[in-house]
């Protein structure tokens, strides 16, 4: 659907309504690198970069860094380097094949 009005900002946060994104970064003031899509994605980051929100109110409890949540409405990242998928309602993860973890190494 494409919007025509003379409003600008009016126009996008009825654009935003009609896709889901209601004020998806609500509260970002300079955070950077950061993707949310949904309604209240990503809406506490503030100054957080390199985060990726996908849900209704997916995201973090704050301004963190390089973390991922999708679907995670109600349990929230509250670290930085973090990844989320689902909520406390969420009964498996999984795929295919097992799970595994991978950590940096250092020298």
């Amino acid at each position: 659907m494409e919007f025509q009005c003379r409003h600008r900002q009016r126009c996008i946060e009825e654009r935003d309504r009609e896709n889901g994104s209601h004020q998806a970064q609500s509260e970002n003031t300079s955070g950077y690198f950061n993707t949310a899509i949904g309604n209240l994605a990503l809406s506490d980051n503030v100054t957080g970069d390199d985060n990726v929100a996908v849900g209704w109110g997916s995201g973090t409890t704050a301004s963190f860094t390089n973390t991922i949540s999708i679907g995670n409405y109600g349990y929230l990242n509250a670290f930085s380097d973090q990844a989320f998928i689902g909520n406390l309602s969420t009964t498996w993860n999984g795929g295919n094949v097992t799970w595994s973890t991978f950590s940096r190494m250092h020298a």
